[in-house]
Protein backbone atom coordinates (compact mmCIF):
# COMPACT_ATOMS: atom_id res chain seq x y z
CA UNK A 1 0.00 0.00 0.00
CA UNK A 2 1.40 3.70 -0.98
CA UNK A 3 1.20 6.34 1.65
CA UNK A 4 -0.08 9.37 0.03
CA UNK A 5 1.74 11.46 2.21
CA UNK A 6 5.24 10.25 1.87
CA UNK A 7 4.98 10.93 -1.35
CA UNK A 8 4.52 13.99 -0.72
CA UNK A 9 2.13 15.46 -3.86
CA UNK A 10 1.59 18.81 -4.63
CA UNK A 11 -1.75 17.90 -5.84
CA UNK A 12 -4.27 15.23 -6.69
CA UNK A 13 -6.62 14.82 -9.16
CA UNK A 14 -9.67 13.58 -8.53
CA UNK A 15 -12.88 12.44 -10.05
CA UNK A 16 -16.61 12.06 -9.02
CA UNK A 17 -16.40 8.09 -8.22
CA UNK A 18 -13.91 9.28 -5.45
CA UNK A 19 -16.21 11.87 -4.12
CA UNK A 20 -16.31 9.99 -1.07
CA UNK A 21 -12.34 9.89 -0.64
CA UNK A 22 -12.52 13.58 -1.12
CA UNK A 23 -12.54 15.00 2.38
CA UNK A 24 -9.49 12.33 3.05
CA UNK A 25 -7.40 13.63 0.44
CA UNK A 26 -7.92 17.31 1.04
CA UNK A 27 -5.88 16.70 4.69
CA UNK A 28 -2.83 15.74 2.42
CA UNK A 29 -2.84 17.97 -0.39
CA UNK A 30 -5.18 20.06 -2.35
CA UNK A 31 -7.76 18.22 -4.61
CA UNK A 32 -8.87 18.81 -8.21
CA UNK A 33 -11.84 17.44 -9.03
CA UNK A 34 -12.45 16.65 -12.82
CA UNK A 35 -15.60 14.94 -14.99
CA UNK A 36 -15.61 14.15 -18.54
CA UNK A 37 -17.81 11.03 -18.19
CA UNK A 38 -21.22 11.99 -16.52
CA UNK A 39 -24.69 11.35 -16.67
CA UNK A 40 -25.40 13.69 -19.54
CA UNK A 41 -23.84 11.72 -22.14
CA UNK A 42 -22.60 13.58 -25.57
CA UNK A 43 -19.42 13.73 -26.64
CA UNK A 44 -16.72 13.03 -24.60
CA UNK A 45 -14.20 15.00 -26.28
CA UNK A 46 -14.73 18.42 -25.67
CA UNK A 47 -15.31 17.22 -22.00
CA UNK A 48 -11.61 16.12 -22.30
CA UNK A 49 -10.26 19.09 -23.92
CA UNK A 50 -12.15 21.22 -20.82
CA UNK A 51 -10.48 19.24 -18.24
CA UNK A 52 -7.11 19.75 -19.93
CA UNK A 53 -8.09 23.63 -19.93
CA UNK A 54 -8.88 23.61 -16.13
CA UNK A 55 -5.74 21.88 -15.23
CA UNK A 56 -3.47 23.85 -17.54
CA UNK A 57 -5.70 26.68 -15.55
CA UNK A 58 -4.80 25.33 -12.24
CA UNK A 59 -0.94 24.74 -12.74
CA UNK A 60 -0.58 28.10 -14.45
CA UNK A 61 0.29 26.28 -17.45
CA UNK A 62 -2.50 27.13 -19.75
CA UNK A 63 -0.33 27.85 -22.77
CA UNK A 64 1.10 24.44 -22.72
CA UNK A 65 -2.42 22.59 -22.06
CA UNK A 66 -3.38 24.48 -25.24
CA UNK A 67 -0.52 23.43 -27.41
CA UNK A 68 -0.63 19.80 -26.19
CA UNK A 69 -4.79 20.10 -27.73
CA UNK A 70 -3.24 21.20 -30.62
CA UNK A 71 -1.60 18.70 -31.16
CA UNK A 72 -3.96 15.82 -30.28
CA UNK A 73 -6.07 17.89 -33.00
CA UNK A 74 -3.30 17.32 -35.62
CA UNK A 75 -3.18 13.63 -34.69
CA UNK A 76 -7.11 13.33 -34.39
CA UNK A 77 -7.22 15.44 -38.04
CA UNK A 78 -4.77 13.02 -39.70
CA UNK A 79 -6.30 9.66 -38.10
CA UNK A 80 -9.42 10.91 -39.22
CA UNK A 81 -8.67 11.38 -43.19
CA UNK A 82 -6.76 7.62 -42.89
CA UNK A 83 -9.63 6.30 -41.78
CA UNK A 84 -12.20 8.22 -43.90
CA UNK A 85 -9.62 7.57 -46.83
CA UNK A 86 -9.28 3.41 -45.57
CA UNK A 87 -12.97 3.44 -44.24
CA UNK A 88 -14.59 3.11 -47.65
CA UNK A 89 -12.49 0.56 -49.06
CA UNK A 90 -12.30 -1.73 -46.01
CA UNK A 91 -16.25 -2.01 -46.43
CA UNK A 92 -16.51 -2.75 -49.85
CA UNK A 93 -13.58 -5.65 -49.67
CA UNK A 94 -15.99 -6.39 -46.65
CA UNK A 95 -18.99 -6.52 -48.30
CA UNK A 96 -17.44 -8.34 -51.55
CA UNK A 97 -15.61 -10.98 -48.98
CA UNK A 98 -19.14 -11.92 -47.57
CA UNK A 99 -20.74 -12.32 -50.41
CA UNK A 100 -17.97 -14.23 -52.52
CA UNK A 101 -15.69 -16.10 -50.09
CA UNK A 102 -15.96 -19.88 -49.72
CA UNK A 103 -18.67 -19.09 -46.59
CA UNK A 104 -21.08 -21.26 -46.29
CA UNK A 105 -23.66 -19.10 -45.88
CA UNK A 106 -23.57 -15.07 -46.69
CA UNK A 107 -21.58 -12.84 -44.15
CA UNK A 108 -23.01 -9.44 -42.59
CA UNK A 109 -20.67 -6.72 -44.31
CA UNK A 110 -20.49 -5.67 -40.82
CA UNK A 111 -19.10 -8.42 -38.99
CA UNK A 112 -16.32 -9.10 -42.01
CA UNK A 113 -15.18 -5.28 -41.64
CA UNK A 114 -15.08 -6.11 -37.94
CA UNK A 115 -12.24 -9.13 -38.61
CA UNK A 116 -10.48 -6.70 -42.14
CA UNK A 117 -10.30 -3.78 -39.01
CA UNK A 118 -9.26 -5.93 -36.07
CA UNK A 119 -6.23 -7.65 -38.46
CA UNK A 120 -5.11 -3.91 -39.70
CA UNK A 121 -4.88 -2.57 -36.08
CA UNK A 122 -2.76 -5.30 -35.25
CA UNK A 123 -0.39 -5.00 -37.94
CA UNK A 124 -0.88 -1.28 -37.43
CA UNK A 125 0.30 -1.93 -33.60
CA UNK A 126 2.97 -4.44 -34.52
CA UNK A 127 4.50 -2.19 -36.62
CA UNK A 128 5.03 0.61 -34.51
Amino acid sequence: MVNLEALSPTLILSTPSLDSLTPVLKKITPVLRLSIYDASGGSVLPKAEAATRILGDHLNRRAEADAFLQRADRHFARYREAVRTAGAGILVLADWAGRNLAFLYEMPAGLVAALIGTLLLLALIWRR
